[in-house]
């Protein structure tokens, strides 16, 4: 399976572009990096890969055999993770209820996750973000999911915990054959994990 982004154009004001004919594909099993500076629309560019936003021109398309496939309704097989996992979850909703909304992760996963039982009691806005963002991460790992964003998704974390989600997404990444799609403003980080990287600011390769 693919994911192509075809000719993608976004602006919020009329003449004003953030994105402007972007073009690239991910394959099942890759690891693509998306790297630019702030302003150049990283974040909305997630959005639009995962559905949540349409694009002025151009599309987000999922093709196996080399033909479009439909995404249809239910569980979207493109997964989004935000920066900022408090405006992910249902603050209303106890970390138990969070995790099992689309079912429950195996026992290993969570486990792998480092998180512990008694935060499965806990409400999002007890926990620290980088606990929180954990919990964000392995919702994600579903065997429903083949592609997904990760929009700076270690950028508000300590080094210790960055490492640890990097580790488990791309070990699931790579048993699973899902394709991951890192955004980040740090090079450096992008050039460690990808195995192809995009620079939005110097044009499409």
């Amino acid at each position: 399976m693919r994911l192509r982004a075809n000719q993608i154009t976004f602006g919020y004001k009329r003449g004003s572009t953030v994105l402007e004919d972007v073009n690239f594909t991910v394959d099942e099993g890759e690891v693509l990096g998306l790297t630019a500076p702030s302003g150049y629309g990283k974040s909305t560019l997630a959005k639009i890969l995962a559905g949540f936003v349409k694009p002025l021109q151009g599309e987000v398309c999922l093709e196996a055999d080399g033909k479009k496939l439909e995404r249809g309704k239910g569980y979207n097989p493109v997964q989004l993770i935000f920066q900022h996992p408090e405006k992910a979850v249902n603050p209303k909703w106890k970390m138990s209820r969070v995790l099992s909304e689309v079912g429950m992760p195996p026992g290993e996963l969570i486990e792998a996750a480092g998180i512990k039982k008694e935060w499965m009691s806990r409400w999002p806005a007890e926990l620290s973000g980088g606990e929180l963002q954990r919990f964000c991460v392995i919702r994600a790992l579903n065997p429903k999911t083949r592609f997904l964003i990760a929009d700076e998704m270690t950028t508000m974390l300590d080094a210790i915990t960055q490492a640890q989600i990097w580790k488990l997404v791309l070990s699931y990444a790579e048993e699973h054959q899902m394709g991951v799609v890192v955004i980040s403003h740090d090079k450096e980080l992008v050039k460690r994990l990808c195995t192809r990287v995009v620079d939005l600011a110097a044009g499409m390769p």
